[in-house]
């Protein structure tokens, strides 16, 4: 919560600009707002619709980097402890039809 200054950032937002198909998946390129900063990022996802349900699903991830946004991978016992600079985010996505 600290490094992500949860209480004045509450909301992490991925907005989509257009998906590139790619070989068994896509490549789907938008913006990233975190911290109050905003990054254009990739993120390689599979989509697809569940023919029965109509539920679509998606779900991939990309890659960040804490200083993009402004700061400094946790690290605890002076250094002995410590995350990478780099980041993964895995994106889960379900959507249901709506009925009129």
């Amino acid at each position: 919560q600290e490094q992500l200054w949860a209480e004045r950032y509450p909301t992490i937002r991925f907005e989509a600009a257009h998906c590139l198909p790619k070989t068994g998946a896509y490549e789907v390129v938008g913006t990233l707002t975190l911290r109050g900063r905003k990054r254009a990022v990739k993120a390689r996802m599979t989509i697809g619709v569940d023919p029965k349900s109509g539920e679509l699903t998606a779900s991939g991830s990309l890659s960040i980097r804490h200083s993009w946004f402004g700061f400094k991978p946790y690290s605890a016992i002076g250094g002995a402890l410590r995350n990478l600079d780099e980041m993964r985010l895995v994106i889960v996505l379900r959507a249901s039809p709506t009925t009129p």
